[in-house]
């Protein structure tokens, strides 16, 4: 077997029971493998239902892969042993590029298909300590590095940047992921430390710390998109008002966010990539229906230009069949090819 285990295989076969109980019966088994983030997570959840629609309207068995990382599922898709991946532009542009954490091993088999939704990225703070902007954290100690996600370092030290600080100016901490950053805010044992805006963990601490949790707002001169692409391609900056999902933002604030993709490898054919892309154009609609975090983006989102990968043949074929493939795409794929 592959370098996917039994096990990983046993799992994946279980996911698929439990989301296609009704799946067609086909001549010759063909199966679409998505690898997420694990169980539990925001990637996972919304791989199901991806695999769901590609099941129901492609006639194939496509399941979730749930593994440890971007970092582990990005090679198999480079290589062939998985179909896709759910995968930042942070991850994904990193392993096409060679950079960072796939240094001497650039992926330049991998292709994006679809561009999935927005992350909103930022540094939290207890909201008691009277740090408000990136600026105020100068000679603050700030978590950097978290050990299990080290693909995010580079978007921690873009936000300082953009705030208008430099790597030298904050004291860096490093820790084990999101929670323990968050606990050491909580605990004071660090100023401030980066997390998705309005997951559960944020809501979680800003319920029980005293006075709550605050995001930062990145402002002043490189508080720009150009600087964030330019420090980190596949990056930008957003603007968070108050609304009713995220009960720790009180004011309108400028935070960081980064583009999720459905990332495949270019072994796939063009035929079952624009079928692919195609099924997730045609039920984008009943996707943000059941999953909240799809309602921020537009259906002509889909081919959105910020990739860090080229855009598979197949899924431009789709999107120019549908009209949404503009010359803004045309000039960034050609960049990347």
């Amino acid at each position: 077997m592959s370098k996917l285990t039994r096990r990983h295989f046993i799992g994946a076969a279980g996911a698929a029971a439990v989301m296609a109980p009704h799946m067609p019966v086909f001549g010759q088994a063909k199966r679409i493998t998505i690898g997420t983030n694990p169980a539990g997570s925001i990637y996972y959840s919304l791989g199901g239902g991806i695999a769901k629609v590609l099941t129901e309207k492609m006639g194939v068995q496509a399941i979730v892969q749930p593994l440890a990382g971007s970092s582990v599922a990005l090679p198999l898709v480079n290589s062939g042993e998985l179909t896709g991946s759910l995968a930042s532009t942070i991850d994904s542009g990193a392993a096409f590029r060679g950079e960072n954490d796939y240094k001497g091993r650039d992926m330049k088999n991998l292709r994006s298909l679809v561009r999935i939704f927005s992350l909103p990225y930022t540094y939290t703070v207890r909201a008691d300590s009277g740090i408000k902007t990136m600026a105020d954290l100068k000679g603050k100690r700030v978590v950097m590095e978290f050990k299990s996600l080290l693909g995010l370092k580079p978007m921690n030290e873009a936000l300082v940047l953009a705030g208008g600080l430099k790597l030298s100016d904050i004291v860096p901490v490093s820790v084990g992921g999101l929670k323990q950053g968050l606990d050491a805010v909580a605990d004071k044992s660090a100023d401030a430390s980066a997390v998705a805006a309005g997951i559960p963990m944020v809501q979680e601490m800003h319920a029980s710390v005293p006075g709550g949790v605050r995001y930062l707002d990145v402002t002043g001169p490189n508080a720009t998109d150009e600087f964030m692409a330019q420090k980190l391609p596949g990056t930008s900056l957003m603007k968070l008002s108050p609304n009713a999902r995220m009960p720790e933002v009180t004011e309108p604030v400028t935070i960081g966010t980064y583009d999720v993709f459905l990332v495949v490898g270019s072994s796939l054919s063009d035929a079952d990539a624009g079928k692919m892309a195609t099924a997730l154009v045609e039920n984008w609609a009943a996707l943000q229906k059941d999953y909240p975090a799809l309602r921020a983006s537009k259906i002509e989102d889909l081919p959105r230009a910020t990739n860090v990968v080229p855009f598979h043949p197949g899924a431009i074929a789709a999107f120019k069949a549908k009209n949404m493939w503009t010359a803004k795409n045309e000039e960034a794929n050609k960049k990347l090819l």
